[in-house]
C-alpha cells in the first residue's frame, strides 16, 4: 500500500484529469476521501460517492490555476497568516467557495470553531455549476445556516472574499433603509 501511495504522489501513474498535475489531484482525492470517511464515522453524514471526484477535480483545477496565474503575474508571495480565535462566548466560521474557470464545477466548505479553538463542526458541498462569487456566497450561506441550526447567536464570519462581504453589507443597508419606521435590526457596518 505504501509503495502504491508513494508512486502516485511521485506522479508515476497518470489519472487523465487534463490540465492539472496528477500528483496534486491524487493528494487532494486522498484528503477528500479521508474527510468524507471522518464525516461518516463521527457525524453520520454520508456523501454521494460521485461528488467526491468532482469536488476533488474542481478544487485541484482551482488550486493549480491560481498558483499558475499568481506565479505568471509575479505576485505570488508566501506568507504566514495566523488564525485568531473568537472572543469568549463567540464562535468563528471560516468558509470558502471555489469554482473552475469555465464555471462547470463549484464547491464550498467551512469549519466552526469556538473561542478556545475547538473544532465544532465542518461542512463541504459540491454545488454544481456556478461562478467563484456564487460559490463564495453559498459558502457564507451554509456557514450561517449551520450556526442558526445550532442556535448560535454570537457568530463571526471569516472569508477571503471581500466582494461577497460588500454585497451582503449592501443588501443589509438597502433592507434597513427602506424600513425607516421600524428599528434597524442589523448594523451593516458590523457584518464582516
Amino acid at each position: 500500500m505504501s509503495k502504491w501511495l508513494s508512486a502516485n504522489l511521485r506522479g508515476e501513474f497518470k489519472m487523465g484529469v487534463g490540465r492539472v498535475e496528477t500528483t496534486t489531484m491524487f493528494g487532494v482525492m486522498c484528503w477528500m476521501l479521508w474527510k468524507n470517511r471522518n464525516n461518516f464515522i463521527f457525524q453520520h453524514v454520508r456523501s454521494r460517492a460521485k461528488e467526491i471526484p468532482r469536488a476533488a477535480e474542481c478544487f485541484t483545477i482551482n488550486l493549480c490555476d491560481t498558483t499558475k496565474n499568481n506565479n505568471a503575474a509575479g505576485n505570488f508571495r508566501s506568507s504566514l497568516t495566523k488564525w485568531r480565535p473568537a472572543s469568549s462566548g463567540w464562535i468563528k466560521i471560516n468558509m470558502d467557495g471555489t469554482a473552475n474557470l469555465n464555471g462547470s464545477w463549484s464547491a464550498v466548505g467551512g469549519v466552526l470553531r469556538d473561542s478556545v479553538r475547538n473544532w465544532i463542526e465542518g461542512f463541504q458541498r459540491f454545488i454544481g455549476r456556478g461562478s467563484s462569487m456564487n460559490a463564495e456566497l453559498w459558502a457564507i450561506f451554509y456557514g450561517l445556516e449551520m450556526a442558526q441550526s445550532r442556535r448560535y447567536d454570537k457568530v463571526i464570519l471569516e472569508t477571503d472574499c471581500m466582494t461577497a462581504v460588500e454585497m451582503i453589507k449592501e443588501g443589509l443597508r438597502s433592507t434597513t433603509t427602506t424600513n425607516d419606521d421600524k428599528e434597524n435590526k442589523y448594523d451593516a457596518t458590523t457584518v464582516c
